[in-house]
């Protein structure tokens, strides 16, 4: 899920204040409000000096905006008692997850190494998470391709935006946690001025062997699909360097993970 995005100017009009309503309620506690629900989730925001909700985003529950609803969880922006912007990632109370604790931690591995947003607290049923202005890859790709058929201006911003996320996959494999979703990586990395960062650890796991490297790879360069060939094209990269590519993906992955096959990675990159 998406939940860091091009942020406007926020005005008063904009900032719902945080108590037992149904409009509020019918977010906090997405699909199924009911006033319990609502009293509960209120309390432990407001323990955490989250005051307000922020009217803002693509999707609409109600005559309210939200970032994004995904199949157990739903994403809005607040704002804390210090003025600070924050994302509340929701558990849905139909979810077949009964928990967010686990992503909490994993997230909070994640954040250490720089790779992910930062966690400012949670519980089972709200991640409270560092919100950074920015956009997915995904949504850069569409808009890149929809409006430019000349592609080389972006090369050079490109492959710092590329091996920064290949790094940081790096980064994940050598500290075991596999993400899971990076074969499908252009919803799961953000791009903002502050950074590159990997997001949404609701699939990942610190039990399973580490993928992330020959996901992202494959999943943004290999794999044949509208935005891998419009990436191609940016980097000039043809059919010969995409063989090498895997077979450096092979390498990286029989043997033991070794920085140096990244390093090749990353110099096919240009």
């Amino acid at each position: 899920m998406d939940y860091r995005v091009c942020f406007k100017e926020t005005y008063m009009d904009d900032l719902i204040n945080i108590e037992v309503n149904e409009q509020l309620c019918n977010i906090l506690c997405y699909p199924k409000a009911d006033s319990e629900c609502c009293r509960h989730r209120i309390s432990f925001l407001e323990k955490h000096g989250i005051n307000k909700i922020i009217n803002y985003g693509s999707k609409i529950v109600g005559k309210l905006h939200v970032i994004d609803i995904g199949y157990s969880s739903i994403i809005v922006l607040a704002l804390t008692d210090k003025d600070k912007i924050v994302a509340l990632k929701l558990l849905r109370r139909d979810s077949r997850r009964n928990s967010l604790r686990r992503e909490c931690n994993i997230t909070l591995m994640a954040s250490k190494l720089g790779v992910s947003p930062r966690i400012h607290t949670c519980n089972d049923e709200i991640l409270v998470l560092e919100f950074i202005d920015g956009a997915p890859l995904a949504y850069i790709m569409t808009s890149i391709t929809n409006s430019l058929n000349n592609y080389f201006i972006y090369t050079n911003v490109f492959k710092t935006w590329l091996r920064a996320a290949i790094y940081k996959a790096y980064l994940l494999d050598i500290h075991g946690i596999d993400h899971g979703e990076l074969s499908r990586p252009y919803k799961h990395i953000l791009i903002s001025p502050r950074g590159v960062f990997i997001v949404d650890y609701e699939s990942a796991s610190t039990k399973r062997k580490t993928t992330n490297v020959t996901s992202i790879v494959s999943g943004l360069l290999i794999r044949k699909n509208k935005l891998t060939l419009a990436i191609r094209s940016i980097l000039g990269l043809d059919d010969e360097a995409i063989n090498e590519l895997t077979l450096i993906l092979k390498e990286y992955k029989n043997k033991g993970k070794e920085y140096k096959y990244v390093q090749k990675i990353l110099q096919k990159l240009g």
